[in-house]
């Protein structure tokens, strides 16, 4: 029998520093027969701190995410997570997300772990420039099983349209 889909994550581009956003893709591949879940949570380990450091995009705290498919859905869902901007200096901290408790038959594949490194921002009034590329809501992230800055993909979503990666 096969499984009801092999469950992956992968963490957007690589280059972001604190106050940027990253972007998670978890991916139902291959199967898509029956509902499945899976949970999204802070892998133990990484120095940045969830609620402090890190959050999820439109929450003040971390908390874990139940993501699910419906019989027949195949595709990717999107997770977004905020990095602190701060006026500490401080070195690279990082932090993991991992999947964990599949659901309905689903199993974790290959890559059920990213590893993401926030850059600190120097503080305000240091006097270094950001060359005109930083701005609100933007920095620099770099992401161990990030998806190749390289090597562009069109992947389909659960909706039916395309992305690009």
């Amino acid at each position: 029998s096969y499984p009801a889909g092999d469950l992956t994550i992968w963490a957007s581009e690589a280059g972001r520093t604190e106050g940027g956003v990253v972007s998670f893709w978890i991916d139902r591949n291959y199967y898509s027969q029956g509902a499945i879940s899976v949970t999204v949570r802070v892998a133990a380990g990484g120095s940045a701190l969830p609620g402090q450091d890190f959050s999820r995009s439109g929450n003040s705290d971390w908390q874990d995410v139940v993501l699910t498919w419906g019989d027949g859905e195949l595709g990717s869902k999107e997770l977004t997570v905020s990095s602190a901007r701060d006026d500490i200096s401080e070195p690279t901290e990082t932090f993991a997300l991992e999947l964990m408790s599949p659901t309905g038959g689903a199993v974790l594949g290959s890559k059920s772990q990213v590893t993401v490194s926030v850059f600190d921002l120097p503080a305000s009034g240091s006097g270094v420039s950001s060359g005109g590329r930083l701005g609100a809501g933007a920095g620099t992230v770099e992401a161990a099983g990030a998806w190749p800055a390289n090597r562009a993909a069109t992947r389909s979503t659960s909706a039916g349209s395309s992305r690009r990666r």
